[in-house]
């Protein structure tokens, strides 16, 4: 099984990562240098702007939606944009909770 942890160190402070590294028995097998948690950051204010200016009205009247699928989409985007962006590591998720931000 493979699994993404992320750290963040203060700049100029960075281990050296190399070939034989691992992490708690798992063996090293990808490493990535470019600041994901950034990337993800402005794909979720993206994402947020886009269902703020363009989907609010689908997820409030699910009349206004194409077809099931359309409706699944606006609601799968909806859900994901609630999840805290570490529910994967707190456990933490969105159900439960009621409709958009």
């Amino acid at each position: 099984m493979r699994y993404t942890a992320v750290f963040k160190w203060t700049e100029g402070q960075e281990p050296r990562v190399g070939k034989g590294d691992g992490w708690k028995g798992g063996e090293l097998c990808a490493v990535s240098f470019n600041d994901a948690l950034d990337e993800l950051q402005r794909l979720r204010e993206a994402a947020q702007h886009y269902c703020d200016n363009y989907l609010r009205d689908e997820f409030d009247e699910p009349e206004l939606c194409y077809d099931d699928r359309h409706r699944a989409a606006v609601v799968a985007l909806w859900d994901a944009l609630e999840t805290t962006p570490n529910a994967e590591v707190t456990g933490l998720s969105a159900a439960g909770r009621e409709g958009p931000r």
